[in-house]
């Protein structure tokens, strides 16, 4: 059912009430974490409340305009390539009153299916979701060009062609993955792409989530490496004539089985001047702890405290209508982090690109 206050649902044409508060599939509930990441990446622990993202307790919830114009606060803006039957859109703004969503599907008949049959609402009833027919890397390409660093959110969830997962070799003669690469299409992990439009549609902070189902080991290895290289960011040391490489730019992956979801989380950008940890966490890490040699989310650089399963299970717990929107994901979670998964524990959770890469074992 929808929330007690009557938002989340949508009634379809034929007077079918759609409920868009529980997502049913595990790589929907994981990307829709990126919601979560990206606020806490923003307002550190404990400080929500400060810019006005924290839950609502009142019905009154649903009726926040999008953005805080009095405090100067902008609206969350989120693309999805992918749009599919309009679930996960529709999730994502049905639980955040002030994020605005723009779905992208390269099939209009699929877009007029999920309008007819899964009710994904016409903008004149959500106007803060928007959809359209497009090619979604075209898409991307040309938001780049026309409004760049416009997107806090960007979530790749596209099927790939059949011929990919037959590919003699992992990469084509473009650089770009195939083998065994179910989704995305190779195209949204090549190099030119990710370190062009996907990078420069990204304000700082922000959040790309990218639903990778692979049948090898060897292309989700693939996959990690090359957002890593894409990813990769440096800034000058202190002492004069040093560089230092600075993780500013934070890969993990959530594993859902068989789905891997690769979340890169990017800090601050240099020319702005912004520290990429948390807002009211300088000297501390995210959990609001002093940085000393005693921890393990130690870092000799700003911007690279780690981001734990339970520090993914703390910002999401801030918000009611996240958690379950992604509730079945973050209960594996959090069986995962107690070891209670079972034999395949291993390949379910959150990892980092360092975990990951040793869980498969390469």
């Amino acid at each position: 059912l929808p929330n007690d206050d009557g938002t989340g649902g949508h009634t379809g044409d034929d007077g079918v009430l759609f409920d868009f508060t529980v997502l049913p599939f595990d790589v929907e509930q994981a990307l829709a974490l990126a919601v979560p990441l990206v606020l806490g990446l923003r307002t550190g622990a404990g400080a929500a409340a400060a810019d006005g993202w924290a839950e609502d307790p009142e019905p009154t919830t649903r009726a926040v305009p999008v953005g805080d114009h009095e405090s100067g606060e902008a609206a969350l803006k989120t693309c999805v390539i992918g749009c599919g039957g309009g679930a996960l859109p529709m999730a994502l703004v049905g639980a955040w009153p002030r994020l605005e969503c723009h779905a992208v599907d390269s099939s209009a008949a699929v877009v007029g299916a999920a309008r007819d049959f899964f009710g994904l609402a016409p903008v004149a009833q959500e106007p803060r979701l928007e959809v359209s027919v497009d090619d979604g890397e075209r898409f991307l390409w040309d938001l780049a060009e026309r409004e760049p660093g416009s997107l806090d959110v960007l979530l790749v969830d596209v099927d790939c062609q059949e011929e990919n997962l037959h590919a003699p070799e992992p990469y084509d003669e473009a650089g770009s993955l195939l083998r065994g690469l179910e989704c995305p299409p190779a195209q949204f992990l090549s190099e030119k792409f990710l370190s062009g439009a996907a990078s420069r549609c990204l304000r700082r902070p922000a959040v790309l989530g990218i639903n990778v189902l692979s049948t090898n080991k060897r292309t989700a290895a693939a996959v990690l490496a090359r957002l890593e290289l894409c990813f990769r960011a440096h800034e000058q040391a202190n002492e004069p004539g040093k560089n230092a490489e600075v993780d500013r730019n934070q890969i993990y992956v959530l594993a859902t089985d068989p789905n891997d979801c690769f979340f890169v989380l990017l800090g601050g950008d240099e020319a702005g001047g912004n520290d990429p940890r948390p807002h009211g966490s300088q000297g501390s890490d995210c959990y609001g702890e002093p940085l000393d040699s005693a921890h393990p989310n130690k870092s000799d650089h700003k911007g690279t405290a780690e981001v734990s399963p339970f520090q993914v299970l703390q910002w999401a717990s801030r918000h009611r209508k996240a958690g379950r929107l992604s509730g079945h994901i973050l209960s594996r979670l959090e069986l995962r982090s107690q070891g209670r998964l079972g034999e395949r524990r291993e390949m379910v959770g959150w990892f980092s690109a360092a975990t990951y890469r040793e869980a498969l074992g390469l």
